[in-house]
């Protein structure tokens, strides 16, 4: 996940937006939470992960 920046020796990268949608169907919502868990094993703990919950408050 991380790439040099062209010939600066600085190392940048993140694994960008993951997130739920609690308004799909129920039914979906298991492997939705699977696959986000998966997917918050790969990042790395130093690296920037930004969050989209929708629909939570509802």
């Amino acid at each position: 996940m991380s790439s040099e920046v062209s010939g600066s020796g600085v190392e940048k990268g993140g694994f960008g937006v993951m997130g739920l949608d609690w308004t799909t169907p129920k039914q979906d919502l298991p492997l939705q939470e699977r696959m986000f868990v998966g997917l918050l094993e790969l990042a790395c703990r130093r690296r920037p992960v930004i969050l989209n919950l929708r629909g939570r408050d509802r």
